[in-house]
């Protein structure tokens, strides 16, 4: 039986006050809000910590300051605001958070019920909180934004990082022939399901995807990297190809008219919450869910390569800043 905490007044979070400093961000403690109708307290648990959190605390994006950075998070209820239906203290819950208002890098989080995914039995809070971010977007740009029928050829760059390892496992699953990129670590991408593996340091990745798809270029292409590597890799397409971009769609169309039929696509999980597309957030919900089931029944690996200490924040920001990491950095709370 879930037997419900005592009420906090104050939560631990780690408050980024200035960008671009040394330790990143500095621990406080913080009155906790008050919680607003249709959405639902969670005493987090685990959350990882993805490119875009490191990217804000150097300043790529200029947002209020002081405040409390972070997206990913696992935890348990423990408090519903009004209008909030489906949803109790005690469950185990994960799922992305506003990154423009209150963050995950804390003892706590509010977030719109909408948001929210139910833990199935067997997952970790670990395994949970690397989900939202990477493995939501990957599922997006897989599932829904490229055509990735069996057999065909795909592209996906940055194969060793979170989204491309995630990407790599879903497009498998369909039966696709993936192509990726990476420098080292290449059994572990074998094993997620990569094809092939074209090392970006020592060789041509358009003369590879050319020889391995016989010069007729690939189904559909999933960009990691920025809108100008897109913009590139577009031209690797076949006829009727598609390709989702995942930092930034290009400015410019890579081809005539009337000479591909491309079709070009972005992924932006935060935008839902600019939106405040609710059915939108309620879709990104659902799809973790799946995820979430898919690593119970082992046939998606969450891929978690570090675990850390809350009080250890900081290293896991510049493990994942340092750009050398293999999959998931992981926060225990």
């Amino acid at each position: 039986m879930y037997i419900k905490p005592k009420e906090n007044t104050e939560m631990k979070a780690f408050v980024l006050k200035q960008y671009n400093t040394p330790g990143w961000v500095e621990l406080h403690e913080l009155p906790m809000p008050e919680l607003e109708a249709g959405k639902v307290r969670v005493r987090i648990k685990a959350f990882s910590v993805n490119p875009v959190d490191y990217k804000i605390a150097k300043g790529a994006f200029t947002l209020p300051l002081p405040r409390v950075i972070g997206i990913d998070f696992a935890g348990i209820v423990e408090q519903t605001g009004a209008d909030v239906f489906g949803f109790a203290a005690g469950q185990h819950v994960f799922g992305l958070a506003n990154l423009f208002t209150q963050g995950t890098f804390a003892e706590y989080v509010d977030v719109d019920q909408f948001a929210l995914s139910r833990m199935p039995t067997g997952l970790g809070f670990a395994e949970a909180a690397v989900i939202p971010c990477a493995g939501v977007t990957a599922w997006q740009a897989v599932m829904q934004k490229v055509v990735v029928p069996q057999g065909s050829n795909v592209f996906i760059t940055s194969g060793g990082g979170g989204v491309g390892g995630f990407a790599i496992q879903f497009a498998h699953l369909l039966g696709a022939n993936v192509i990726t990129t990476a420098s080292k670590n290449f059994q572990r991408i074998y094993g997620l399901g990569a094809s092939h593996i074209i090392n970006y340091k020592t060789e041509s990745i358009k003369d590879r995807i050319m020889e391995l798809t016989a010069q007729e270029g690939v189904h559909a292409v999933i960009d990691m990297v920025s809108p100008e590597s897109a913009y590139e890799n577009a031209k690797l397409l076949r006829y009727n190809g598609s390709i989702v971009s995942i930092q930034g769609r290009p400015e410019q169309w890579p081809f005539d008219p009337f000479t591909k039929a491309i079709t070009m696509a972005e992924v932006a999980l935060g935008a839902a919450y600019v939106s405040g597309d609710k059915e939108s957030l309620r879709e990104m919900a659902k799809a973790g869910e799946v995820i979430a089931k898919l690593i119970v029944e082992k046939k998606v690996d969450s891929m978690i390569s570090h675990e850390y200490r809350f009080d250890q924040l900081q290293q896991a920001l510049s493990q994942v800043s340092s750009r050398t990491t293999e999959g998931k950095v992981v926060v225990l709370v």
